[in-house]
């Protein structure tokens, strides 16, 4: 037997129902979390080269520009390689000191 709004009487409902006797709407499905493609990773390094070499940290930057030509050679375009090879110069060899 059925009650209104869509309830059994055996317990068993038929919709999840509001107080209303409207029925609620689907729980949003959860998606497992992707894994980044190395092109998306490449993508991400090179941006934080970009800020890295902005701000003066030359080696960082440099280094998250080599991991990223080793994830996604591709994506070594023109601009990345101007901004590799014109940011080395800036850097002073003459501040490297051998530690005592």
């Amino acid at each position: 037997m059925t009650f209104p709004a869509g309830r059994r009487v055996d317990g068993h409902d038929r919709l999840a129902t509001s107080s209303s006797g409207v029925p609620s709407p689907p729980p949003p499905s959860v998606q497992p979390p992707t894994t980044p493609t190395p092109e998306q990773l490449a993508l991400k390094l090179r941006e934080r080269a970009r800020q890295e070499i902005a701000r003066g940290d030359w080696d960082l930057g440099v280094a998250d520009l080599d991991e990223a030509k080793k994830l996604d050679p591709a994506g070594e375009t023109p601009e990345v390689s101007k901004l590799r090879d014109s940011d080395w110069h800036k850097v002073d060899v003459r501040e490297a000191k051998p530690k005592h």
